[in-house]
C-alpha cells in the first residue's frame, strides 16, 4: 500500500523534470481533491475581485500561480512514477499557459502601438484569412467545424492561437497513446497492451482532447473572468471560439465512444458490474455524461437556439452541469484536473454577474413604443461606470424585465419562459438576454436600448410566445395606463464587449447595419458625433453611415442621430455622409422617413452596393485606415465584409450569435 510523500521528483519515461509537492498514499486519496478545488477556486476569486478593481495582470498571475500550486498538489497523471509518458506532455501544458499569458500582455500592451493600423504587427487581428462566401454551403453548420465562413474569416492571430492549441491538443493525444501502448508494460503504462486492444487506446488518447476542449470550451464564453476581460477580444468572437472548442469537444467524445464500443468495453478490472468507486473507472456515468453532452448539442444548434433562446440557455448550462460531473464519475483523476479550474472561472464568472445584475439597483428611466413590434428603453444601473464596467461604442448589457406577480401570467409571462418539463413557474427575472447599447449619455450615465420583437420565434401568434414580445406588451401597457413605469422592474448585468477595429485610429469609419442591426452602429455614429463637437477625433477624419431597413419607424427613431449631425457647423457636417435605403414592404414609407432625417440623410430605395460604397472610401484615403463595421442578416453582412476585405480595409462585425 503506497504511503503519501511530500516534495517527490518523479520520472515520467524517457526523461525527468516531472514532480509534486505530494505524492498521495493510497488512503489519503480523500483530501487531494477537495483541497485541489479550495486551492483553484480561491486563486480565481481572488484573481476576478482584483479584476474588478481593475488591477487585470496582478489578477492573473495570482490566477496561474494558484493552478501551478494546485496541479503541483493533486499531481497529473503524466507525472506517475514509471510513467512512459514524455516530459513534453506536462511541459506543454504550462508552455501553453504562458503562451496564452504573452498573447494576452502584448495584445493590451501594444494595441495602441504595434497592433494599431498600420503597425508592424497590425496584421495579426486585422487581416483575415479570405472573405466571407456567398454560397449557402459555406453558411451551413458542419458538425465539427461550423460554418465555413467563420474559418475564413479569422484572422492571422486566431490562426497562430488556434496552431498552438491543436500542436498542445495533439501532444496530449500522442503521450496518452504512447502511454497506454507501451511494451513491454510496467506497473503505469502499458495498460491496453496488457488487458485491451489500440482501438481502446485510440479511444482513451481521443478523450486526452476532448477534456482539454472541455475546459477550454467552459473558460472561453466567460465575460468577467477569463478570454474577453484576459485578450480584450470582442465578446463576439469569444463565442465563436467556445462553438468551435465544443463542436471539436463533441467530436473527441463520439470518437470515443466509438472506439471503446469497438475495442471492447470491459477490459481488465473495469466491467458494468462492478460496484461505484470513484478512485476507480466506473462505466455507467460515462453512458449518462454522453447523454448529457449529447443533448448540448443538439439544443445548442442554431435552429435551436435561435427560436427558444430561454430553452437553450436553461439547458445549456443543466447539460454542462451533468455532463461534467457524470464524466468525474466515469474517470475521475482525468477528468478533474481539468473540469475543476473551468469551474472555477464559471462559478466566479457567474458570481459576478449576479451580483452586478441583483445587488446593483437598476431601473427604466423613460420608454417609447416606436411602432408595433420595437420598444425604445431608456435605462440606468447603479454604480456605472466602474473600473470594470466601462462603455464603449459596440458595448452591450444583459437585461431582464419583471413584473408584479400578479400580472405575470398577463405580461412577462412565466409559464412559458423556460422549458415545458420544468417542474415550476420561473419568474422572468431569471433570464437575462443581451442587448445592444445604442446610446450612452455620459452625464447622467443612461443607456437607450432599442429591442425588437423577435417574431420568428412567435409560434403562437399573439406576439406574447417570447421574451421580446412580452416586453413590447408589457411596455403599451405602461403607455395605456394598465400598468405604472416603476411596476416594470430591470436587472442590468454589464456592460460588456468593445469593438476588434478602435474607431478613433481609422482615417474613414463606415458603417454598415441592416434592420435593427443598426443599433450598435448608433453608438458608434453618436460617439463619432460626440468626438466631432469636442475635437477629440481627428481632424480630416470621416464617418459614413449605409443603412438598409424596412421600417420608416424605425428611421424615426434614430431621428435624434441625425438631428445631431445636423447641428454640426457646415465643415464639420461635411465630414459626415448618412444613406439611408428603404428595401420595400408595408412598413417602408420615405415620405415619412424623409421628415424624420432632417436634411442630413440621403434616401434611396432598395439594397446598397456595399462594393462601389466601400471602394468609393478607399479611393479618398489609404485602405488600411478605412474601419468597416457590420452588423445585420448573414446575407448583407457576408456582402459588406467580402467589399471591405477585396479592398483591404479593417473589418469589425458584429453578430447576434448568443
Amino acid at each position: 500500500m503506497a504511503e503519501t510523500r511530500f516534495w517527490v521528483n518523479r520520472d515520467s519515461g524517457p526523461g525527468k523534470g516531472c514532480w509534486s509537492l505530494v505524492a498521495w498514499g493510497d488512503d489519503d486519496w480523500g483530501w487531494a481533491i477537495p483541497l485541489y478545488v479550495c486551492i483553484v477556486f480561491g486563486a480565481a476569486f481572488a484573481g476576478g475581485y482584483l479584476n474588478l478593481a481593475g488591477k487585470r495582470l496582478l489578477g492573473l498571475f495570482l490566477v496561474a500561480a494558484g493552478l501551478f500550486l494546485g496541479l503541483m498538489v493533486i499531481g497529473l497523471g503524466q507525472c506517475a512514477e514509471e510513467s512512459s509518458g514524455w516530459d513534453i506532455g506536462w511541459w506543454s501544458n504550462w508552455a501553453l499557459i504562458l503562451f496564452v499569458c504573452l498573447c494576452a500582455w502584448f495584445l493590451r500592451a501594444q494595441r495602441d502601438a504595434a497592433l494599431a493600423p498600420g503597425g508592424w504587427a497590425s496584421a495579426l487581428i486585422y487581416r483575415k484569412v479570405a472573405s466571407p462566401s456567398a454560397a449557402a454551403w459555406a453558411r451551413a453548420e458542419l458538425f465539427a467545424v461550423g460554418p465555413i465562413n467563420e474559418l475564413l474569416t479569422a484572422t492571422i492571430g486566431e490562426v497562430a492561437v488556434w496552431t498552438a492549441l491543436v500542436a498542445w491538443l495533439v501532444i496530449a493525444f500522442v503521450e496518452r497513446y504512447d502511454n497506454l501502448t507501451d511494451d513491454p508494460p510496467t506497473e503505469n503504462s502499458g495498460y491496453e497492451t496488457f488487458f485491451g486492444n489500440k482501438t481502446r487506446a485510440l479511444g482513451r488518447a481521443f478523450v486526452q482532447m476532448a477534456l482539454r476542449c472541455l475546459c477550454l470550451a467552459v473558460l472561453s464564453p466567460s465575460r468577467n473572468a477569463a478570454i474577453p476581460q484576459l485578450f480584450g477580444i470582442p465578446m463576439d468572437r469569444a463565442i465563436k471560439h467556445h462553438k468551435r472548442i465544443g463542436r471539436l469537444f463533441y467530436a473527441f467524445v463520439c470518437i470515443h465512444v466509438v472506439c471503446m464500443l469497438a475495442g471492447g468495453t470491459e477490459k481488465g478490472p473495469v466491467t458494468w458490474s462492478k460496484s461505484f468507486n470513484l478512485n476507480e473507472h466506473n462505466l455507467w456515468p460515462g453512458v449518462v455524461a454522453f447523454a448529457a453532452w449529447t443533448g448540448q448539442y443538439v439544443t445548442s444548434l442554431p435552429w435551436f437556439r435561435r427560436h427558444h433562446f430561454e430553452h437553450f440557455y436553461f439547458l445549456h448550462l443543466n447539460f454542462m452541469f451533468v455532463g461534467n460531473m457524470f464524466t468525474i464519475f466515469h474517470n475521475r483523476f482525468r477528468a478533474v484536473v481539468w473540469v475543476i479550474p473551468a469551474f472555477a472561472f464559471f462559478w466566479l464568472d457567474f458570481g459576478v454577474r449576479w451580483y452586478t445584475k441583483m445587488c446593483k439597483k437598476a431601473s427604466i428611466v423613460e420608454y417609447e413604443i416606436v411602432d408595433e413590434n420595437l420598444v425604445k428603453l431608456v435605462v440606468r444601473r447603479e454604480g456605472f461606470p466602474g473600473a470594470a464596467f466601462d462603455f464603449h461604442p459596440g458595448s452591450y448589457i444583459w437585461l431582464s424585465v419583471d413584473v408584479p406577480a400578479d400580472k405575470r401570467s398577463e405580461y412577462m409571462r412565466d409559464d412559458i419562459i423556460g422549458p415545458p418539463a420544468f417542474p415550476v413557474n420561473v419568474p422572468s427575472w431569471v433570464w437575462f438576454h443581451p442587448i445592444t447599447v445604442s446610446s450612452f449619455n455620459p452625464e447622467t450615465s443612461h443607456l437607450t436600448l432599442f429591442i425588437k420583437r423577435f417574431a420568428g420565434a412567435d409560434r403562437r401568434g399573439d406576439g406574447l410566445d417570447e421574451w421580446s414580445g412580452q416586453l413590447v406588451h408589457t411596455m403599451k401597457a405602461v403607455r395605456d395606463a394598465k400598468m405604472k413605469l416603476e411596476d416594470v422592474r430591470v436587472h442590468i448585468g454589464g456592460p460588456h464587449g468593445n469593438l476588434q477595429v478602435d474607431p478613433a485610429s481609422c482615417d474613414h469609419v463606415v458603417l454598415c447595419a441592416g434592420g435593427i442591426g443598426v443599433t450598435p452602429m448608433a453608438a458608434i455614429l453618436e460617439d463619432r458625433v460626440r468626438g466631432a463637437k469636442s475635437g477629440a477625433i481627428k481632424p480630416g477624419s470621416k464617418t459614413t453611415l449605409v443603412w438598409t431597413t424596412r421600417s420608416s419607424a424605425e428611421v424615426a427613431a434614430f431621428s435624434y442621430l441625425f438631428a445631431a449631425i445636423a447641428e454640426l457647423d457646415e465643415k464639420t457636417r461635411s465630414s459626415f455622409d448618412v444613406r439611408v435605403h428603404l428595401t420595400g414592404g408595408a412598413k417602408a414609407d420615405p415620405e415619412t422617413a424623409t421628415q424624420s432625417v432632417k436634411s442630413v440623410v440621403a434616401m434611396a430605395t432598395g439594397r446598397p452596393d456595399f462594393d462601389a460604397v466601400v471602394a468609393g472610401c478607399v479611393a479618398e484615403g489609404k485602405a488600411n485606415k478605412v474601419g468597416v463595421y457590420v452588423c445585420g442578416p448573414e446575407a448583407l453582412s457576408d456582402a459588406a465584409e467580402a467589399a471591405a476585405l477585396r479592398r483591404g480595409c479593417l473589418v469589425h462585425r458584429e453578430t447576434f450569435e448568443f
